[in-house]
């Protein structure tokens, strides 16, 4: 990489100043689970390959990834969500627990099931990916609940930042956010939000917006070409909706977009060898979200998580980033 000793000092003040961060991250939840082996022959019942079961490992997902990437970084983390009364639900909060992040605003409901994602994998990457979830919206009753749960966390916890991490899996409903963002706006708590179309007109004039290109293009109905001119174009039609104080847009292999309605950039990405790109956009936000609470730039926060973003695609499976890891990244 080619970072100026100023930007790479700079970036170390940034991933200094994050150890003293307290965040919360609301949002839809999961387990990751991998089952990793070998393939060497094909089924003689159908055309499929059978995979050889050497390791089973669960972690983290969604909202919860999310949640372990700012472990790894700052001083402390809670999460609220809504999990199944189920043994996937118990994996959850013994994983949660591990990575010493609060699941005090986590509820369970015996109307859902925990989602699981199970990956079957071998030494070429992902074989099959097979979900086990139930996506739709949650009961009133439950969100009512832990509405009034996160009116006492965040009244009371002095969170440095919020993050709504939006996987449509019907947590983050319109009544929802629209709290959050009130009590948010009330205790000056900046919020970053990952999300995605359904609810789209609810994140009004939160402080960090960041879709990846596919769901910007949703949001606004059109193709957007990874350009700065049309990417220009179409962030000022979408703050023009969203009254957003901050864009990120993610680009894969393009890199990152910013812009906040008065200074925009386009950030390319560096080049990598690329194992797997699951989970890439939970380290983007994380990181997004702990640098727009260090009070950094548009265009400093946007180099943090592009580079972030693009150190966990030269890993396989989901990956939490560390700050040493950020660091060595930064120097090489």
């Amino acid at each position: 990489l080619h970072f100026s000793m100023k930007e790479i000092h700079n970036m170390k003040d940034t991933i200094a100043a994050f150890a003293d961060l307290k965040c919360l991250v609301i949002g839809d939840v999961m387990v990751d689970r991998y089952l990793t082996g070998t393939v060497s022959r094909q089924s003689p019942e159908a055309p499929v390959p059978i995979l050889d079961l050497q390791d089973s490992d669960a972690r983290l997902g969604g909202a919860a990834n999310v949640a372990l990437n700012l472990a790894a970084l700052c001083k402390s983390v809670s999460i609220s969500a809504v999990i199944g009364q189920d043994e996937a639900g118990k994996e959850f909060r013994a994983l949660v627990s591990d990575a010493a992040i609060d699941d005090a605003g986590v509820l369970t409901s015996a109307d859902r099931i925990t989602t699981v994602k199970t990956r079957l994998m071998d030494s070429s990457g992902h074989l099959l990916r097979v979900d086990r979830e139930n996506s739709t919206p949650i009961k009133q009753n439950v969100l009512d609940a832990l509405a009034e749960k996160l009116r006492q966390m965040i009244k009371s916890d002095q969170f440095d930042v919020v993050l709504l991490q939006d996987y449509n899996k019907g947590l983050l409903q319109p009544q929802l956010i629209a709290t959050v963002r009130e009590l948010c706006h009330q205790q000056q708590i900046p919020i970053a939000v990952d999300p995605k179309f359904a609810h789209i007109s609810s994140y009004q004039e939160v402080d960090l917006f960041k879709p990846n290109l596919g769901e910007f293009e949703a949001m606004l109905g059109e193709k957007v070409p990874p350009n700065l001119n049309a990417l220009d174009l179409a962030a000022e039609k979408l703050h023009t909706k969203l009254a957003y104080k901050r864009l990120l847009v993610t680009l894969s292999e393009a890199g990152i977009y910013y812009h906040d309605g008065s200074e925009s950039g386009l950030i390319p990405a560096f080049p990598r060898e690329i194992r797997d790109v699951c989970g890439a956009g939970d380290t983007v936000i994380a990181v997004a979200a702990l640098a727009l609470a260090a009070g950094q730039s548009l265009p400093q926060i946007a180099q943090i998580a592009n580079l972030s973003g693009g150190i966990v695609c030269e890993f396989a499976g989901v990956q939490a980033i560390s700050a040493q890891l950020l660091l060595d990244f930064a120097r090489i």
